[in-house]
């Protein structure tokens, strides 16, 4: 329930997510969550969607990096391969949120801050 609530809020303030991430743990808790304490079968879409909700709405380029800090896309990468689609579809979308610092970045992603540490991991 606790999943729901934040997509709640959120939904109702989008500096929810931005307060979330600088003064609460939420975020750390929700990567612990979904990336091991429950087992790939057992990651739901309401958890899922509710960690995509953070990269969505804390999108400046200090809050993407202190979420790649915290190594948040290792953590949802292997949800990708959920039987459940909406899981998958918003550990992806997860992913390409904190990926994502600038559009021009796909003409010249040799220019993304994370490259070398991305094709290393």
């Amino acid at each position: 329930w606790v999943c729901e609530v934040v997509q709640d809020l959120i939904n109702e303030n989008k500096q929810a997510a931005v307060i979330g991430l600088e003064q609460s743990e939420i975020v750390q808790q929700l990567k612990i969550l979904l990336g091991t304490d429950l087992e790939l079968e057992e990651v739901k879409f309401v958890h899922a969607n509710a960690l995509k909700f953070f990269t969505t709405y804390c999108n400046s380029k200090k809050h993407r990096k202190t979420m790649h800090d915290i190594g948040l896309e290792k953590a949802v990468a292997r949800n990708i391969q959920s039987q459940c689609r909406g899981v998958s579809e918003k550990s992806v979308m997860t992913i390409s949120n904190l990926l994502i610092v600038d559009h021009n970045l796909y003409m010249k992603p040799e220019q993304h801050p994370y490259l070398e540490q991305f094709t290393q991991d």
